[in-house]
């Protein structure tokens, strides 16, 4: 049997809103400098091809799972405000059941409740 869901308080998902707006905007401004960082890691690649010693080259492993996660992080936030946009905040994506008001308020960006994102972990 679903349990009846009472929706949070408009001024509740208005501040939630605004600390997804600003979580966004924070994940495309370190995208951004990543993007500056690699484009500068490049031209001093660039550099080192023309001098008469090569040095080793080394994959930049932090840089990518940096960015990788920044991105998802920056698609789940982007996914969380067009479903409060749509009025499905604080509803599970997968069963549309009711998520824990607890679990909102620990990770606002959360579509699943505990027993779907247990069942399809992502």
């Amino acid at each position: 049997m679903l349990q009846r869901h009472t929706p949070p308080d408009p001024s509740d998902i208005r501040a939630v809103h605004a600390a997804l707006l600003k979580k966004r905007d924070e994940l495309a401004a370190t995208l951004a400098h990543i993007d500056r960082s690699d484009q500068a890691r490049s031209r001093d690649r660039d550099w080192i091809d023309i001098t008469p010693i090569k040095a080793p080259e080394r994959p930049d492993v932090e840089g990518v799972d940096l960015r990788s996660h920044t991105e998802r992080e920056l698609r789940q936030v982007q996914h969380a405000i067009e479903r409060q946009d749509a009025g499905l905040y604080g509803l599970c994506e997968v069963c549309g059941g009711p998520i824990d008001h607890g679990r909102l308020a620990a990770v606002p960006e959360m579509t699943h409740c505990s027993r779907c994102a247990a069942e399809w972990p992502s």
